[in-house]
């Protein structure tokens, strides 16, 4: 009797193939090793833990206006912020994306860095404004700049390409391409999904390694926390790479050239009007305001009082 051919096993099936002969391999295979191993909408759907008709449904069936709702909020300085907000099911596999970059995100920061070692701050479980501020705090000179229109930088092109091309990632082009299809809104990563935060730090990670080599020339400390980038020092004199005073004044600050050209060749621009140092006067906060107003402007909730006492902690008296 003639022997039967099987027909050989691509990535994904050989997954789930050790997975079902050997149950623990299943614990030890890692997020990103599962998203690698996705060759076909299907095999996404199933890493991401959702049904493939589901996925194909939301992409290639439902109607634009019914994906997405947008509406205003005032912001801090005055004017209106535009909040692009998914509807239900599409929110709902933007945030099982989130979840499951986010374990990839620290899964590749575990394997690089130490935790005292991280540069991004925003959106990361176990880091937050306060951990961003404590990196800075008892610093001679602090100076902040601001990437301008951080979410709507990021395109679908970038997004695909990131997930095709980056070397931890290396997805087939189709999977890259479904991807960017849950992520983007417009031909940009919408402010008010679920997956944008991530996306962003795992985009802008390249920008971090280069402004922390800058920082690192200039024997400064470089921070994140989503659009706001932070540098501090102790020494006598801010380096000139990365702010300077403008000719004549002795408060107006202005980004430096190595900091602009990394900005810049990274796909971002500087909001210059955001630009600011502030130096040691007890009172300063990098993030995003006076600390006590900060401190005042805590949410109510059974964990107030403390993360009013972490915070302060964190911050200079």
């Amino acid at each position: 009797m003639r022997a039967r051919m099987r027909a050989p096993m691509d990535r994904f099936d050989r997954y789930e193939h050790l997975a079902y002969e050997y149950p623990q391999a299943a614990f030890s295979m890692t997020k990103l090793a599962q998203l690698k191993g996705a060759q076909t909408l299907p095999q996404l759907a199933r890493v991401l833990g959702v049904k493939p008709e589901s996925l194909s449904y939301v992409l290639y069936w439902t109607p634009p206006e019914r994906k997405y709702e947008t509406f205003d909020i005032p912001k801090k300085g005055g004017g209106w912020r535009t909040i692009t907000a998914p509807k239900s099911r599409l929110k709902m596999i933007q945030t099982k994306l989130a979840d499951l970059l986010s374990e990839i995100q620290t899964e590749l920061e575990k394997s690089r860095t130490r935790r005292h070692c991280v540069l991004a701050h925003g959106f990361k479980e176990k880091f937050s404004i306060v951990t961003n501020a404590a990196a800075h705090r008892n610093k001679r000179y602090v100076f902040n700049a601001d990437i301008k229109d951080f979410f709507p930088s990021i395109n679908f092109g970038r997004v695909l390409g990131f997930f095709a091309k980056d070397r931890n990632f290396e997805l087939r082009t189709n999977v890259a391409t479904i991807i960017a299809q849950i992520a983007c809104h417009n031909n940009e990563l919408p402010q008010g999904s679920p997956c944008s935060p991530v996306i962003s730090n795992l985009i802008t990670h390249v920008l971090d390694i280069h402004l922390n080599r800058v920082a690192r020339a200039g024997r400064c400390t470089y921070t994140r926390y989503v659009d706001d980038l932070t540098f501090s020092t102790n020494e006598k004199e801010f380096p000139i790479s990365i702010a300077r005073l403008n000719a004549g004044s002795k408060d107006i600050w202005a980004a430096g050239d190595a900091l602009v050209r990394h900005v810049y060749r990274s796909g971002f621009k500087l909001n210059h009007d955001k630009t600011r140092s502030l130096p040691s006067c007890g009172c300063c906060v990098v993030t995003p305001q006076r600390p006590r107003r900060w401190l005042a402007a805590l949410p109510l909730s059974p964990f107030g009082p403390q993360l009013r006492m972490a915070a302060d902690r964190c911050l200079p008296p």
